[in-house]
């Protein structure tokens, strides 16, 4: 009996002890048990409304920094963005050339500020090259970006700064720094190259107070690309896309081309697709541009063109399409996701982020396929009479 008694002691007191812990984690703020949690776990998996209202103070002033790499980063940040504004923050939106001009057009009553043009382009196949031949012009990205951040945070009175893979883009001065990207890891062929560049991004990601991931982390659409590699402060999302299947359109179109990316890789897709699929004038066939610049090379095959589609427009294309043509690229497949549709996939030459993409989710499901850049006009023609 005595054994008994100093056991139901030992565990009434350690029952005290816990509940006097509860009642100090309840009475604390918001952010110190946040930060208490993460503190025993590197991953957290929320809610985006629950992440945003554990992390982001009410009625916050936010500086919201998007990369310009064709519309792929605008437009997985545009439902971040609306739900910010529908819990009553100021969203202001930064970034240059392409994603201002279509983001203006989705949500014009947020405030723009305007940089200079972003550098990155895809010269060549090769991704070392690519990347010595544009570390000058990163390295005063980066120094401009982290710049112009402090400037702005001082002026617009921002106590939380966002950037979406905008590196640099941060201030310390201010209460909190959020960075989106769903590549924690790079991926290259090479490993010594892919663990030089995967240390070098998760270098910046570590500047950060937290790294919010478009992605889930038990059924990832990003492959091994968003694997948290034993960072802390990572938050997994899950799907941003913008775009919701309704399946009520009925089929008009057989084939439907997206194109998308830095040029000027993104010109070199367009020609190479529009002179390939001069073979198909059977087919009604949409081109979705994306971009503003002029049509290079025409043709009759092409029955309707879209130079910048809309959220509305695009959905309601994906839908009345029945074969696509697109780059591989994230957000593509975050939007491709919410359909059943089939989908050649044609990886950004020396983007070795979308060649992975690609095999990766033309593995894994029946209706992907993948042809290199350079095999359009050998073996584009033959996959589509296989698949129409």
């Amino acid at each position: 009996m005595d054994c008994i008694g100093k056991y139901i002691t030992i565990k009434i007191h350690f029952i005290i002890l816990y509940e006097k812990k509860l009642l100090f984690l309840f009475n604390t703020t918001k952010l110190a048990l946040l930060l208490n949690f993460i503190k025993k776990e590197n991953t957290i998996r929320c809610s985006i409304e629950n992440i945003i209202e554990k992390q982001i103070p009410k009625n916050a002033v936010i500086l919201f920094g998007i990369l310009n790499w064709g519309l792929g980063h605008a437009s997985r940040s545009l439902p971040l963005i609306k739900l910010l504004q529908q819990k009553g923050h100021n969203v202001h939106v930064v970034s240059d050339g392409l994603p201002i001009e279509w983001l203006k057009k989705e949500i014009p009553d947020v405030v723009f500020h305007k940089m200079n043009p972003s550098f990155f382009v895809y010269p060549t196949s090769y991704m070392w090259l690519n990347v010595m031949m544009m570390f000058p012009r990163f390295v005063k990205f980066v120094l401009d970006n982290k710049k112009y951040a402090e400037l702005l945070a001082h002026s617009t009175g921002a106590n939380v700064l966002i950037s979406d893979n905008r590196f640099g883009f941060r201030c310390s001065d201010i209460a909190l720094n959020i960075y989106i990207t769903h590549q924690i890891s790079i991926h290259h062929k090479h490993s010594f190259l892919q663990k030089i560049l995967s240390k070098a991004h998760q270098y910046f990601i570590k500047k950060y107070d937290f790294c919010w991931v478009p992605d889930s982390r038990d059924n990832p659409l990003a492959g091994k690309l968003s694997s948290s590699s034993g960072i802390k402060n990572i938050f997994y999302l899950g799907n941003l896309s913008r775009l919701s299947a309704e399946n009520t359109s009925l089929k008009k179109y057989d084939i439907l081309i997206l194109l998308s990316g830095p040029e000027p890789q993104r010109s070199y897709f367009e020609e190479n697709i529009l002179r390939t699929i001069n073979h198909f004038n059977d087919k009604n066939i949409c081109l979705v541009r994306g971009t503003t610049k002029p049509l290079l090379f025409d043709s009759d095959a092409i029955k309707t063109i879209i130079h910048l589609a809309d959220t509305p427009t695009l959905q309601k294309v994906i839908e009345e399409s029945e074969l696509i043509i697109c780059r591989s690229g994230y957000s593509t497949i975050m939007d491709l996701d919410q359909f059943d549709k089939k989908v050649i996939f044609v990886p950004t030459p020396g983007q070795t982020e979308q060649e992975y993409l690609a095999f990766y989710h033309s593995s894994k499901n029946v209706n992907y396929f993948i042809i290199k850049q350079n095999e359009i006009f050998k073996n584009l023609p033959y996959l589509i009479n296989k698949l129409l």
